[in-house]
């Protein structure tokens, strides 16, 4: 596992799933281009493999490889 830091500018790779360690909103942007905010609980996961964590990010989240 590693810990998410949100950031406009990093590009992440690898990425399987993401878990919420505190509530809040994660903005992911994936491949395409378009950001997606999902508001999620302590202990929810995302299937998801996005190449950014943008900055407009709360919360706490791993990332599981």
């Amino acid at each position: 596992q590693q810990p998410l830091t949100p950031s406009d500018s990093t590009v992440l790779e690898g990425i399987k799933s993401i878990v919420c360690l505190t509530a809040g909103n994660l903005v992911l942007r994936g491949r395409e281009g378009t950001s997606v905010t999902y508001a999620l609980t302590a202990g929810q996961k995302l299937d998801f493999s996005p190449t950014r964590v943008m900055a407009a990010t709360t919360g706490t989240y791993v990332a599981w490889r």
